[in-house]
């Protein structure tokens, strides 16, 4: 083989071989994109999954919201049997909390009061 045909020979290797490296970086971006599509998917998910414990004391704060805008703000009987309401209301949270939610070890953090 002469000096060209080695050159043509290297150019050809080069240029097969540049190619195979486009190939293989489009393959793992490729992969990249599914890996991080499906761990978005997964992230997603678990936000929108809630066990019915946490279903249960979503829809007991917002009882307890509506009961407390519901009293009435002058002082009457009215008035008075909303906040005996309200304060039953609230122990019967407690034992769920306590008896329900920190039995299924769950991470809560109470909302604020709105």
């Amino acid at each position: 083989m002469n000096s060209n045909e080695e050159k043509l020979d290297y150019a050809q290797q080069a240029r097969k071989l540049s190619a195979e490296l486009e190939a293989f970086a489009e393959q793992q971006k490729a992969l990249q994109m599914e890996f991080l599509k499906q761990k978005i998917e997964q992230v997603e998910n678990m936000q929108e999954e809630q066990s019915v414990e946490e279903k249960i004391w979503s829809q007991m704060m917002d009882l307890w919201q509506a009961l407390d805008t519901a009293k009435p703000q002058d002082r009457n009987e009215s008035a008075r049997r909303y906040a005996v309401t309200v304060t039953e209301f609230q122990k019967v949270m407690g034992y769920f909390y306590t008896f329900v939610m920190q039995e299924c070890s769950l991470e809560f953090r109470p909302e604020e009061k709105k």
